[in-house]
């Protein structure tokens, strides 16, 4: 490849201006990453804490309807 291209685009600026842009798609791959993850954690952490309260409540109407039976077969 260095014989194809012309020498300016080998000098040291060059490759700096090239190493900076290479470090700047890294960094914003690694936010988009990041906040991908982020954000597929929280949606997991919501919907363990929806299956959490769902079970709460039917334990609770279990509760209700036991005591509603027990109550009922006595009068």
């Amino acid at each position: 490849m260095r014989g194809r291209l012309p020498d300016h685009h080998l000098n040291a600026e060059s490759k700096d201006v090239i190493r900076l842009a290479t470090a700047v798609v890294g960094t914003l791959s690694a936010l988009a990453l990041g906040l991908l993850i982020a954000s597929a954690k929280s949606s997991n952490d919501n919907a363990e804490v929806e299956m959490r309260t769902a079970a709460a409540r039917v334990l609770l109407l279990d509760r209700v309807v036991a005591q509603y039976v027990l109550f009922s077969t006595r009068n």
